[in-house]
């Protein structure tokens, strides 16, 4: 199960390194469906009518709430349709999911050692930082080591 896990979390790795270098790339002032609009030189009444459209205002209104950020998803497949786009969309994390659950688990580890630690120092028998240190590492490879949905509780 492991492996297929390690298996799985790699795949996903690769689909989205693609997207990693384009994921900090900002949009055009006025949104993509503006500036894709203008550079094909289409009105917005020409777009509402490739749209399926009857008014003009509410291609208006999908380029402003694109460029705000408010765009209901499937809207903007349709404005992407309409304007011979295809829609690219992916969630990007910020570091390689490895590393997320790596620091959750070191998270999760020192979480656990945080309350025996204290018990163990009232008792007189606290851990060096070094040695609370290395028992971080190791809690924190068995949690890796076993299901990754119990790095997050």
């Amino acid at each position: 199960m492991k492996n297929l896990d390690a298996l799985r979390l790699q795949q996903l790795e690769d689909t989205l390194a693609p997207f990693r270098s384009v994921g900090n790339s900002a949009a055009p002032k006025g949104g993509w469906g503006r500036a894709i609009r203008d550079a094909l030189g289409l009105s917005n009444v020409q777009l509402s009518r490739r749209l399926g459209r009857k008014a003009p205002q509410s291609v208006e209104d999908i380029l402003k709430s694109e460029a705000a950020g408010t765009i209901k998803l499937n809207t903007l497949r349709e404005l992407a349709a309409a304007l011979n786009c295809q829609l690219v969309y992916a969630l990007v994390p910020e570091k390689p999911l490895e590393d997320i659950r790596r620091e959750q688990a070191l998270s999760a580890a020192n979480g656990v050692l945080a309350l025996t630690s204290h018990t163990m120092k009232l008792e007189d028998q606290g851990l060096t930082t070094r040695e609370h240190k290395r028992a971080v590492e190791r809690l924190a490879e068995k949690l890796l080591a076993g299901s990754p949905r119990k790095l997050w509780q």
